[in-house]
């Protein structure tokens, strides 16, 4: 029985380019430094990169010549490495947090993210480790250090662009790019999913989130883990998406059983996870990704709402204060809305050290309205304002009961 394919989205998203692909190295010497690093070459060929010091610390990468795997698997060649290299100096834990997958060239790789300290000492240490198998039973490991708190997780977004783009030595596969997929897919559409899960917060508690997972699937294999706004779905700008959040942007194929997901990982390798299809099937079918059951949410067509439906918003920072953000919309059934927002805050600048001196309150009611004319059709709804720009906005029915009564638009849940 084929799995079924939906109405919409009815394309791919749309891709007008995709990053060239380089040749390999011919040494390890040879390859390039990150955008604003140097690069220095050792007398045994391996290769040092660095980039400018700053006040809160520095980063340094290192890419070493192949080592024996002696039979080992390559997760457990990089853990032993690692040991040999630091362990006498460095406290690494390595328990559970050596990966695979491969790189975006296709070598089989293994990689480990650690924040291990000196001996009896703190400084914000952090490496990020991978080891690339090749040929005739050897790796290339390859290291980055950075000793920055501050900085650290910029220096691991540039380690990541720059490791998806070089070419190691024998590397001989095309660059991996979710903006050509593999092969077609057939589960296109918009899945969503919700789940309540726990979190710790800053004052030693506990919050209830509930958490929203998204994924937009095409009938090329292109996937977007996230909610595309404005309602650009079916005419996803993949090339402008993928370029301002990499690792959103995926590809799928669809197996009897499950929907296998392959996305960049923050360090620039390729990752691959599964999605289980619910059995036995149903029409739609319905998978669980990461813990949360999705489903396919359907487009409607040329709906109309009918009452007042307000979004709240709230942040604290803790007992010193708050801040609350109110925006209702009331659509009529004529095709007509108006759109209002409220902003309240409260604080009491001594509540943290216990000193009483009083506290300030605030609300800000009605900032606008705004009204004007709207439509619903798709997933887009699009708001023209009189006398303002037209808004393009994602919305997303949660079932098919009517009348509606909550509704998400951009990701943002309104009651009615």
């Amino acid at each position: 029985m084929p799995i079924d394919a939906a109405t919409s989205p009815n394309t791919g998203p749309i891709v007008t380019s995709s990053a060239p692909d380089g040749a390999p190295a011919t040494s390890i010497g040879d390859i390039p430094p990150p955008r604003g690093w140097t690069r220095k070459v050792m007398s045994d060929g391996s290769a040092a990169f660095s980039v400018a010091k700053r006040d809160s610390g520095s980063a340094t990468i290192v890419i070493g010549q192949p080592q024996p795997l002696a039979a080992l698997s390559l997760d457990n060649a990089l853990h032993n490495w690692l040991r040999a290299q630091l362990g006498s100096r460095l406290e690494l834990s390595l328990k559970h947090t050596v990966y695979v997958g491969r790189t975006a060239h296709g070598q089989p790789a293994a990689w480990a993210d650690e924040t291990p300290d000196f001996r009896n000492s703190s400084d914000g240490l952090r490496i990020l480790a991978i080891a690339v198998a090749q040929r005739a039973g050897t790796f290339t490991p390859v290291l980055m250090f950075t000793k920055d708190d501050a900085d650290q997780y910029h220096y691991a977004d540039e380690f990541g662009e720059w490791f998806s783009a070089i070419r190691l030595p024998g590397d001989v596969g095309a660059r991996w790019s979710p903006l050509t997929p593999a092969s077609p897919g057939p589960l296109q559409g918009l899945w969503f999913g919700t789940q309540m899960r726990t979190h710790l917060n800053l004052y030693g508690g506990m919050d209830m989130i509930a958490y929203r997972g998204y994924v937009a699937m095409y009938r090329n294999g292109f996937a977007y883990r996230e909610l595309p706004d404005g309602g650009r779905i079916d005419n996803l700008d993949a090339v402008s998406r993928c370029a301002r959040s990499p690792r959103d942007c995926g590809t799928y194929r669809v197996e009897p059983t499950r929907v296998v997901f392959s996305w960049y990982t923050r360090l620039g390798l390729v990752e691959s996870d599964s999605a289980e299809i619910d059995m036995p099937r149903t029409d739609p079918p319905g998978f669980s990704y990461d813990g949360v059951s999705m489903y396919r949410v359907k487009p409607v067509t040329s709906t109309r709402l009918d009452g007042e439906f307000t979004s709240i918003d709230g942040s604290s920072s803790g007992p010193n204060g708050s801040i609350m953000l109110s925006r209702s919309i009331n659509f009529r059934a004529d095709g007509t809305y108006e759109a209002t927002r409220a902003v309240g805050f409260s604080s009491t600048p001594g509540a943290s050290t216990g000193t009483d001196q009083g506290s300030v309150v605030g609300y800000n009611p009605n900032v606008g309205p705004n009204r004007g004319t709207y439509e619903i059709s798709g997933y887009t709804l699009t708001m023209r304002p009189i006398g303002g720009p037209v808004r393009l906005a994602t919305i997303i029915f949660f079932d098919d009961d009517r009348p509606v009564t909550s509704v998400l638009i951009d990701d943002n849940y309104y009651k009615k």
